[in-house]
């Protein structure tokens, strides 16, 4: 009898096909406070594809030394690689930097972050400012899938400390004081 009711709840999972593109019903996202950086990106126009680099330089209050978004309200952006991979998966031809994002980032789930987390990357230190991107008009990415992982998985941030970023530095979810109020009086109850 249990393995008929799992077998049912299985089959009627699998007329789900495309619940794993939309940000609410994540399946299998491993969510730590140390991510690592699967890619660095840049472009030297807006709204186009980003491409891999080695290294980026971050320049505190500016942003990506050489990027087409230098001086920008969006200093750096950042895209989870599991994002990319849904896209991938649902039959787009998408890789690291194909959603104009700087950083390709693994194990750092952008829900559980909050505008103004500060984040380590390598040596640099940046906050975390938008969760989300408000598109003007529909991309082309967007176009072919109907859907696009930049309003609900993008992350940008401003940049508080310069430096260099490379390829397979890790990244650091920073708790701020208030997370760790929290953490030591166990939810304020003593």
């Amino acid at each position: 009898m249990a393995i008929r009711q799992r077998r049912s709840a299985v089959n009627k999972k699998s007329h789900l096909k495309d619940v794993s593109l939309t940000s609410v019903h994540r399946v299998n996202v491993r969510t730590k406070s140390y991510g690592a950086i699967v890619s660095l990106n840049i472009s030297e126009k807006k709204g186009e594809k980003k491409m891999p680099v080695s290294s980026l330089t971050l320049i505190e209050g500016k942003g990506v030394k050489s990027d087409a978004h230098f001086s920008s309200e969006r200093q750096l952006s950042l895209l989870p690689f599991e994002s990319v991979r849904r896209m991938k998966n649902a039959g787009l031809e998408v890789g690291p930097g194909s959603f104009a994002e700087n950083i390709t980032m693994l194990d750092i789930e952008p829900s559980l972050l909050k505008i103004g987390q500060r984040l380590k990357i390598g040596p640099v230190l940046v906050e975390v400012t938008h969760i989300g991107k408000d598109c003007d008009k529909p991309c082309a990415i967007y176009n072919q899938a109907g859907y696009c992982v930049m309003p609900t998985d993008g992350v940008f941030a401003k940049i508080l400390s310069s430096g260099e970023v490379k390829n397979g530095d890790t990244i650091e979810v920073i708790k701020n004081e208030d997370d760790e109020r929290r953490t030591t009086n166990h939810g304020g109850f003593s």
